[in-house]
């Protein structure tokens, strides 16, 4: 499988900033969203580097189960559902005991509110 190739531990340089954003969770997921639509199109091995970076920036290192769901999610979901997640996942799931279910929770709510916005 691809995960292979992507180490956990070598974030490789990713020129996006997030820390100007990390104040306001709109212009944060604005902001991921334009950095989603970028990247996807190369695949979710050039994506995970970039959402480790986001980790990295908010102050924390993400860790291995939290990067198994995330790079998992990111076959599944639409891009607005995938940057609404995770912004909410920086934010919110370090204090929980279990990060990468709360992040597994969060990513089943938005595609949940983003199915409720989109049917007529």
């Amino acid at each position: 499988s691809s995960l292979g190739k992507v180490r956990l531990g070598k974030v490789r340089a990713v020129q996006e900033d997030f820390t100007e954003f990390l104040h306001s969770e709109k212009d944060l997921t604005d902001f991921m969203m334009t950095t989603l639509t970028e990247y996807m199109p190369r695949g979710p091995t050039q994506v995970m580097p970039v959402i480790q970076k986001l980790w990295l920036q908010a102050g924390r290192e993400m860790s291995s189960d939290v990067f198994q769901v995330v790079y998992s999610s990111l076959q599944k979901y639409p891009l607005p559902v995938l940057a609404k997640s995770l912004v909410k996942a920086v934010k919110y799931s370090p204090g929980k005991t279990k990060p990468a279910n709360y992040i597994q929770t969060v990513f089943n709510e938005q595609m949940k509110e983003y199915e409720r916005n989109r049917s007529p």
